[in-house]
């Protein structure tokens, strides 16, 4: 008999058990909706998280990341505050476009593998209305600068932009 259960209090952590003998405890990043847990000799299971889809992500990164901001800046510091000025003000039209800046800014963030900075930028292409093209083209431009090991971010970009053009 197999069977999965969330560990009380810890939404994102499910164990698995096997014919209630043993168990294995694995924790998922909820914002990802689909991942691999390698289980009892050598069998992959494919687990999807049906709860959430990528546009419900979106909303609740823009709801966490808007909440999370807020507490950061109410701590009064100045140098955190000039530091989100000066982010607020290089994305916006000047000798470049935003949309292209933004675009910028998603290759940066695949070349430096950070996820919140991707998944980000890739929101904030879809509100500037990139095309396709232009985000394919984009990623191509990430891969290239930051080699093979982008890929899996590239992949989840790919995923979140997919799940977006879906929703709209």
């Amino acid at each position: 008999m197999l069977s999965l259960r969330c560990i009380k209090g810890e939404r994102d952590c499910i164990v698995w058990s096997m014919n209630c003998r043993q168990e294995v405890v694995f924790c998922i990043d909820i914002a990802k909706t689909v991942f691999i847990a390698h289980v009892f000799d050598g069998l992959y299971i494919l687990l999807k998280n049906r709860e959430k889809r990528m546009a419900g992500s979106v909303k609740m990164f823009r709801k966490e990341r808007e909440k999370l901001n807020e507490i950061l800046l109410s701590r009064e510091n100045l140098n955190i505050k000039r530091f989100f000025g000066i982010d607020d003000a290089v994305y916006r039209d000047g000798a470049l476009d935003a949309k292209t800046k933004e675009l910028l800014g998603l290759v940066a963030s695949l070349v430096l593998r950070c996820d919140d900075c991707i998944t980000y930028h890739t929101i904030k292409a879809g509100d500037l209305d990139v095309t396709d093209e232009e985000f394919d083209e984009v990623l191509a431009i990430g891969m290239v600068v930051g080699g093979s090991i982008t890929i899996p971010h590239i992949r989840r970009a790919s995923g979140l932009w997919d799940e977006m053009k879906k929703g709209s």
